[in-house]
């Protein structure tokens, strides 16, 4: 008999012994891996929702004999994938005139509504949905609200103004804040006071090139 052949089942069993403990290896391996993947989609869909509010490209002032209006349609969506939702239970409003001098006004969320399309007269008429009422934010649910703010007491004046959108959220994470700018010459007063509303839009292609400073990424009146 050869030594090949009186060695043979050695090598066999050594091999075998080789492929065990290979094999046992990639289960451990693999059993690590879907712990970690199920730890890892556990806090995923577990984890506090990432709210972000963006502003809409039109803003819509009115103003009557003893009230101002402002109609503002925010975004509100959460870029995170995630099961939890976020309340948001209160959205304030702050404007104030650049000229120090000009008093400023206590804007107060009054209602939220929607605008329906009238054919007839080609305009678009608000009407009132709720109250001011708390809203839900969560993954793959953007909120759109149409918020109506109202300030008694007070009208607008031309210049420029800065605002800022807060919105106050039922966790303890900080609120949400987003900056704009709006601008009202003197013309534009006698518009907002004849209608229910006057867009005022921030994506105009054209702007007056005599004062592109002072009008750059502002809200202006639309007439389109």
């Amino acid at each position: 008999m050869s030594s090949d052949e009186t060695t043979s089942p050695d090598m066999h069993e050594q091999r075998r012994s080789h492929f065990d403990l290979a094999h046992s290896w990639a289960n451990t391996v693999a059993g690590v891996a879907a712990l970690f993947l199920a730890a890892f989609n556990f806090f995923t869909i577990h984890r506090e929702p990432d709210v972000d509010v963006s502003l809409p490209h039109i803003v819509r002032l009115g103003q009557g004999s003893e009230e101002v209006w402002v109609y503002l349609q925010p975004t509100v969506s959460t870029k995170r994938n995630t099961e939890k939702v976020e309340l948001v239970n209160a959205v304030k409003l702050d404007i104030r005139h650049s000229d120090k001098n000009v008093s400023r006004p206590t804007f107060f969320w009054d209602e939220s509504g929607t605008l329906r399309y009238d054919p007839k007269s080609h305009e678009s008429n608000y009407h009132k949905l709720s109250d001011p009422v708390p809203f839900f934010v969560g993954t793959g649910k953007p909120q759109q609200p149409l918020l109506l703010f109202t300030a008694t007491g007070w009208d607008f004046k031309p210049g420029r103004y800065e605002g800022t959108l807060t919105l106050e959220r039922e966790s303890e994470s900080a609120p949400l804040t987003k900056s704009f700018c709006l601008t009202i010459e003197k013309e534009d007063i006698s518009r907002i006071k004849s209608s229910s509303y006057w867009s005022f839009r921030n994506d105009l292609p054209t702007k007056k090139p005599d004062s592109s400073a002072e009008f750059k990424d502002c809200y202006v009146l639309s007439q389109y």
